[in-house]
């Protein structure tokens, strides 16, 4: 079978996206996968071979260095096919398509409007580095066999610049999310499991806690000492059950136990067009949605009645959602239904899966 070189700079090794569902999927498709990363070396139990590339960890010399090392690494895996995930590998991918390299960009989300919000660029160089890269990044995509994007919203806009575009999104794969048998009388807290960033809304999350009815299972893993700290100061606190870390197994079990799940991220243009995988996680775990009141969000979570939406700048509001849910199981359990059968019929890896491995059998078919 043809060889798969699949390169990241940035992600971990067992990132969702990445080796949880793209590489197990063309491993298991019987694609031989090779694994450039920045973490570890080894052989899975899919016959993935791990290849750890020594990346500096400072952000700066990442970027200047993670390139050469990551083509020459590449060059030497002399693959069908080259998958890279990081914009900033993209010197790397333009090197190998002038080799006549097979490449392919995946691209998980809108880069240009993301440097916009970055605190730690100056707010006066932001708007420049974003219009440079938009205008560096689309003549890169343009030489690539095809572009991989997370979310629908990309595809107008690589198609405007002539780019050979597929959507490929992240939704979860059904079988990590068994359906568990406790009442939604007996749940009595809400859930918020992934990275616990300001711009995700957990502090505001905290104070809702405080003035709900509920308590809070809370996993993941703060990145800012003084986030965390004004966290743990909230009066909500003292109602949280704090897991850390938590493997896929231990996400769906709390996942499915709780009356509702979080995901109200704070208002920022480039979250408006997302698809947040935590939002279809916790339908696929058959459980009521309390997110940010978004116009394409909405669409998803009250358009399929598998939800509420909320101002998630308002802790008031979040600990009404909340509460609703509670004092009403009925109608958690309905929602919670609701969510599920979609993501039967639609929000599911398979199906992505299937686009996936398509693409593959017509760039390898172009390439015979």
């Amino acid at each position: 079978m043809p060889k798969i070189c699949v390169i990241s700079s940035v992600h971990i090794s067992s990132d969702t996206r990445i080796y949880q569902k793209e590489i197990i999927s063309l491993a298991k498709a019987g694609y031989e996968v090779v694994f450039l990363n920045r973490d570890c070396t080894k052989v899975d139990e899919y016959g993935v071979q791990f290849k750890k590339v020594n990346i500096p960890h400072s952000r700066l010399k990442r970027i200047v260095f993670s390139q050469t090392l990551m083509f020459v690494s590449a060059l030497k895996e002399k693959a069908d096919v080259y998958h890279f995930h990081d914009p900033e590998l993209l010197f790397a991918g333009v090197f190998l398509a002038l080799l006549k390299k097979k490449v392919i960009y995946d691209v998980h989300e809108d880069v240009p409007r993301d440097i916009l919000e970055k605190k730690y660029i100056k707010q006066c160089l932001r708007k420049c580095l974003a219009t440079v890269f938009d205008f560096f990044e689309k003549k890169c995509a343009r030489l690539f066999i095809v572009n991989i994007v997370a979310a629908p919203v990309l595809i107008d806009i690589f198609k405007e610049h002539k780019c050979k575009v597929v959507c490929i999104t992240n939704y979860p794969k059904l079988e990590e999310f068994p359906l568990l048998k406790t009442k939604f009388s007996d749940r009595k807290s809400v859930c918020y499991i992934g990275e616990l960033e300001e711009f995700r809304g957990i502090y505001e999350m905290l104070e809702a806690i405080a003035l709900s009815k509920g308590g809070l299972e809370l996993g993941g893993k703060f990145n800012d000492e003084s986030y965390e700290n004004k966290c743990r100061e909230s009066v909500g606190w003292k109602k949280v059950k704090f897991h850390g870390y938590l493997n896929r197994e231990e996400v769906a079990s709390i996942m499915s136990s709780s009356i509702g799940g979080m995901i109200t991220l704070l208002p920022n243009p480039r979250h408006n067009f997302g698809m947040p995988n935590k939002m279809f996680e916790y339908m696929a775990a058959g459980i009521p949605v309390i997110a940010s009141d978004f116009p394409y969000w909405r669409g998803i979570v009250e358009g399929g009645d598998c939800g509420i939406c909320v101002d998630p700048t308002s802790p008031i509001e979040i600990a009404k959602a909340i509460d609703r849910l509670i004092e009403d199981p009925a109608l958690a359990k309905k929602m919670g239904e609701n969510g599920r059968k979609l993501s039967q019929s639609k929000y599911n890896w398979s199906i992505e899966e299937r686009k996936l491995l398509k693409l593959y059998k017509l760039i390898l078919k172009k390439e015979r």
